[in-house]
């Protein structure tokens, strides 16, 4: 297939709630919340997993916010013997920042009680030097065409229809804020206060790391990451098997919808790393940096993981509590 990487975004599973095709709403609230699926959920080393079907196949699959599209390994799709085809026009990097190739239709998919038909994949890793520790990521493509529930404390995802709720979808609390947001490339990007300064936020359910951008840090925080006593030299590795060195340094405060963090520790990386160490030319590397423009911090599940959230994207607000509001 031929095309901008634009193109492949589907409507998908859409078709399906229209035609009655999944089980039918389990609890409404005083807005008329739908819920549509309750899917068991858990957070192996920093990472939201849930499990869903693809093809019949179970698959292992992380929730992906910050993902513009959902993706597939390669050992599920030789599993599946899917035939792959070659991506064209703008690139595509996965998750951990690896240039991808090619993608797959896969003939169903199963998320909880929300099944649909021909689902789009981009294959992930090709080029890994081992075996993904999941079997894709469940990215905005998919996301967006629900309110999704982030329960990690109580080890569930909600899945909802759109809901026109005014801002009263938070059915658990009476204790919550709403943070409104915009949706750029698929990204919820919002305003956050970080040490008295409000700066922009990307929720990244995908990443175990929350994560500030060298130069924001230095330029706006004043933290050299070489010199701070407050900072200590760590490591990560992508899903592709790349280590990458960044610094953890420990903020005294960060808000995220009324829930306040202190003391609370923070990556410092640079932008290159902060796009995913992707490994364009540096052309490339320097168009892509100016097309994306980032946000500066990436909310990780080091922090959400204390949250529950609910991602309203057709009101474009994040319902916000502390994990045990009630």
């Amino acid at each position: 297939m031929s095309g901008r990487a634009g193109e492949f975004l589907l409507p998908l599973l859409m078709a399906c709630i229209a035609a009655g095709g999944v089980a039918k709403a389990t609890e409404t609230t005083p807005c008329n919340l739908t819920r549509l699926a309750e899917i068991p959920a858990r957070i192996d080393s920093g990472n939201l997993l849930i499990d869903v079907q693809i093809g019949g196949h179970p698959a292992r699959m992380k929730i992906g916010t910050r993902q513009r599209f959902s993706f597939i390994s390669p050992q599920l799709v030789e599993a599946m013997k899917l035939r792959r085809h070659d991506v064209t026009g703008d690139r595509i990097a996965d998750d951990a920042g690896a240039k991808v190739s090619s993608w797959v239709d896969v003939p169903d998919l199963a998320i909880g009680e929300v099944k649909g038909t021909s689902a789009r994949f981009m294959v992930q890793g090709e080029n890994a030097r081992d075996r993904l520790p999941w079997d894709g990521v469940i990215g905005a493509d998919i996301l967006a065409h629900y309110d999704v529930e982030l329960d990690p404390a109580h080890g569930k995802v909600n899945l909802f229809l759109p809901n026109q709720c005014n801002g009263r979808a938070a059915y658990w609390t009476q204790n919550f804020e709403t943070l409104k947001f915009d949706l750029r490339r698929s990204m919820i990007e919002f305003d956050v206060p970080l040490e008295g300064q409000t700066i922009k936020a990307d929720l990244d359910t995908a990443d175990a790391d929350t994560t500030l951008d060298e130069p924001t840090a230095h330029q706006r925080f004043k933290v050299d990451p070489q010199e701070s006593p407050t900072s200590s030299e760590g490591k990560t590795t992508t899903d592709t098997g790349i280590a990458v060195a960044f610094h953890r340094h420990r903020f005294a405060n960060l808000e995220i919808g009324g829930v306040g963090f202190h003391n609370t520790e923070i990556g410092i990386v640079s932008v290159k790393s902060e796009v995913r160490f992707n490994h364009y030319a540096e052309n490339d590397f320097q168009a892509m940096i100016h097309k994306l423009d980032p946000a500066p911090l990436w909310i990780g599940m080091h922090h959400l993981a204390r949250l529950r959230l609910m991602i309203a994207y057709g009101e474009g607000l994040l319902y916000v509590s502390a994990a045990d509001a009630s």
